[in-house]
């Protein structure tokens, strides 16, 4: 991380991006359920298909990491995560 606060490239370590009020990091093995309970929840308008439970979950474990082309983040503001 720079001195901005900014998530620099070097490295193979867990991303965090941080801002003034807001930071992005990996979810929390205790938020992984909220999200998939969230997405179950969520207005069909929204979400096209359902993803399979097991993969969704494991995804997000792998959340702060870039794992097959892809880079989950939470989003915290003021240290609250937000949906």
């Amino acid at each position: 991380m720079d001195e901005d606060g900014r998530a620099s490239a070097a490295g193979a370590g867990e991303v965090r991006i941080c801002g003034s009020r807001l930071l992005l990091r990996a979810f929390r093995p205790g938020e992984i359920e909220a999200e998939w309970q969230a997405m179950v929840d969520a207005d069909p308008m929204t979400i096209a298909e359902l993803p399979d439970e097991a993969s969704f979950k494991a995804r997000l474990q792998r959340s702060g990491h870039l794992a097959d082309g892809w880079l989950d983040l939470a989003i915290d503001l003021d240290g609250v995560p937000i949906r």
